[in-house]
C-alpha cells in the first residue's frame, strides 16, 4: 500500500535533505564561533604575558650629576641607555677613539646607526 504519491514522497526528501542542510550550516557557524573565541582567549592570555611598553621608555630622567658621559663611559655602561646594544656602544667608543671626544649633538649623530630616533631615546641619560 502506497501511503504517498511520488510527488509528495519527492518534496519530503527535499525537505528533510533542506533541514539537515541547514543543522550542518548552524553546526558549522557554532564551531567557527567556538574557535573565534578560544583564539581570542589565547591571544588576550599571551599578551597579558608580555608588557606592552618597554620600562626603560617610562623611566625619569636623572639629574645632570647622574647622566652617563659619553667621553668617559664604557661598553657596559652604553649598553644599559635604551636602544644601544653591543654593537652600537662598539661604534660609539670606536668614533671617540677616532675623533675624539664628543662635544655636540651632532657628533653623536656622526656616529653609525645613531639617528634622530635614537638620538631622542637616550638623550636624557647622556652627557658629553
Amino acid at each position: 500500500m502506497k501511503i504517498w504519491t511520488e510527488k509528495q514522497q519527492i518534496f519530503v526528501n527535499r525537505a528533510v535533505g533542506r533541514s539537515r542542510l541547514r543543522r550542518i550550516e548552524w553546526i558549522a557557524v557554532v564551531a567557527a564561533a567556538v574557535m573565534t573565541v578560544v583564539t581570542a582567549a589565547r591571544c588576550a592570555e599571551e599578551n597579558a604575558q608580555q608588557p606592552s611598553f618597554s620600562l626603560q621608555t617610562v623611566e625619569q630622567a636623572p639629574a645632570a650629576s647622574e647622566k652617563l658621559n659619553l667621553n668617559t663611559a664604557t661598553e657596559a655602561e652604553l649598553e644599559d641607555l635604551p636602544d644601544i646594544g653591543p654593537a652600537l656602544a662598539e661604534r660609539i667608543i670606536a668614533w671617540r677613539e677616532e675623533n675624539g671626544a664628543f662635544t655636540s649633538e651632532e657628533d653623536v649623530l656622526d656616529v653609525d646607526g645613531i639617528g634622530p630616533s635614537i638620538w631622542k631615546s637616550i638623550e636624557p641619560f647622556v652627557t658629553y
